[in-house]
């Protein structure tokens, strides 16, 4: 990953003996700087690198900007029992009009879940955590149309928010 910084510029005032040189030798160094840019204007957006936080393992690591998609919000659209993937945040929209689901909730920490009920049957939508409690209960149901939760995991348990 290129750093782009400019660095080592000299200053000046125009009663200093040289100040042209050292203005000169200035515009060439912010020249070089800006030329880095350039370099990523004509290069193709999926491979610019960045530094992601990887709640995973704690620490900053190198990514692309292309692999950052795949890592953000994700919508899932589900009709049947389901299971949180935990690396990314995630929107459900749960149809229970073929019967009560299930949402499992896979511990991770810093991942956010939002799950909606978007059908008018009587039948619930249930969420669970693989382990831990949500805000001090086993599980939340979801039971009227258009009803939400927004959830977030430290990683042990999971709270509303």
């Amino acid at each position: 990953m290129t750093i782009l910084n400019p660095t080592q510029l000299e200053t000046a005032s125009y009663e200093t003996q040289g100040w042209n040189a050292i203005y000169s030798t200035n515009f060439e160094k912010l020249n070089a700087y800006l030329a880095k840019f350039e370099d990523l204007w004509n290069s193709s957006p999926g491979e610019w690198e960045i530094l992601r936080y990887d709640p995973g393992s704690g620490k900053w690591v190198r990514d692309t900007l292309a692999n950052l998609r795949n890592r953000l919000r994700s919508l899932q659209q589900v009709n049947s029992d389901y299971t949180t993937s935990g690396s990314r945040d995630e929107v459900i929209l749960a149809d229970a009009s073929g019967g009560s689901l299930t949402i499992t909730l896979t511990n991770a920490a810093n991942i956010e879940v939002t799950v909606k009920k978007i059908d008018s049957s009587s039948n619930p939508v249930e969420i669970v955590p693989e382990a831990g409690m949500i805000d001090g209960e086993a599980s939340v149901s979801l039971s009227s149309q258009y009803e939400a939760v927004r959830l977030i995991c430290d990683g042990s348990n999971w709270w509303k928010v």
